[in-house]
């Protein structure tokens, strides 16, 4: 009886979600069920917030992921980030054009939690999630959404991450471009790298360790990569907030320096041989 005179309450208050009586009933937008909304997904990766942080508006989301380029990657975020790092974004895991992502209804959880406290009760509230479809296409990104509380929750069972013995995570990267015909501007920001983490380790007593550089053509082009061993996930956001800034030209930098962003990381394969080869960056004054 208590359940159920609470839901009645919850309505009066305008709360229009399911509560849960032991047999919910679905409920959802007032719109048909997307085709995309799979009744369940065997490979989801789940964000936590033991693996996110945040600086000065930039989010570092530290879950490593190794894609399967013919499946559709799937995520729960139980981290409480904001939902715009990852529908309005390409920065979120850049290398997939299409995911689905499932949010918890945070904002319904914490109504009903204080509503609940306020008359001295205990609520079970109904599972209710956000799901997003988004898909990248033309430099545009493109999301649909669909509301669930009650039941029709797809089932999931979530994936272990693991990084494979032949690959390397990266958490930055700084790509240059011919030395010549015309010279990539952006190289005089290369020639800062040794001073610039030479005067940071010693500012916040920690070391930068693990960078390689990977040529990419004929005429000098490479990539430098970042993977920051050994440094903590805080130690890895405030290095990479600082780099950011320093890294830029005319403006521009890798990450804008304003607004909300998102880093996550990349698995770069380790390339031993050949001229794709990875050769360490030591950062040491010669």
């Amino acid at each position: 009886m208590l359940k159920l005179f609470y839901c009645a309450a919850v309505l009066v208050l305008g709360l229009t979600k399911t509560c849960s009586t032991g047999n919910p009933a679905a409920s959802s937008e007032n719109k048909p069920r997307p085709g995309w909304l799979q009744s369940a997904y065997s490979d989801a990766v789940l964000i936590e917030a033991e693996n996110s942080s945040e600086l000065d508006g930039t989010y570092l989301i530290n879950q490593p992921v190794d894609f399967n380029p013919d499946s559709l990657a799937v995520f729960f975020v139980m981290a409480k980030l904001p939902p715009e790092l990852f529908k309005n974004s390409d920065e979120f895991y850049p290398e997939l054009k299409e995911f689905i992502l499932i949010v918890p209804d945070f904002e319904f959880y914490n109504r009903l939690a204080e509503e609940s406290s306020k008359r001295g009760i205990t609520a079970e509230p109904a599972t209710t999630n956000y799901y997003y479809h988004v898909k990248r296409a033309d430099g545009q990104v493109m999301v649909d959404s669909y509301h669930i509380s009650g039941e029709g929750h797809p089932q999931l069972k979530y994936r272990d991450p693991m990084v494979p013995k032949d690959k390397i995570v990266v958490y930055r990267t700084e790509s240059y471009g011919s030395v010549c015909c015309p010279k990539d501007e952006r190289r005089v920001l290369e020639e800062q790298d040794a001073p610039f983490i030479r005067q940071y380790e010693q500012q916040h007593d920690v070391k930068i360790e693990g960078s390689y550089r990977q040529v990419t053509g004929k005429e000098g082009e490479h990539n430098n990569y970042y993977t920051l061993q050994g440094l903590d996930m805080s130690q890895q956001l405030a290095f990479l907030v600082a780099k950011n800034k320093q890294w830029q030209l005319e403006g521009k930098t890798l990450i804008p320096t304003t607004g909300l962003h998102v880093i996550t990381p990349a698995l770069i394969p380790l390339e031993t041989e050949g001229i794709r080869k990875l050769q360490p960056i030591t950062y040491t004054e010669k």
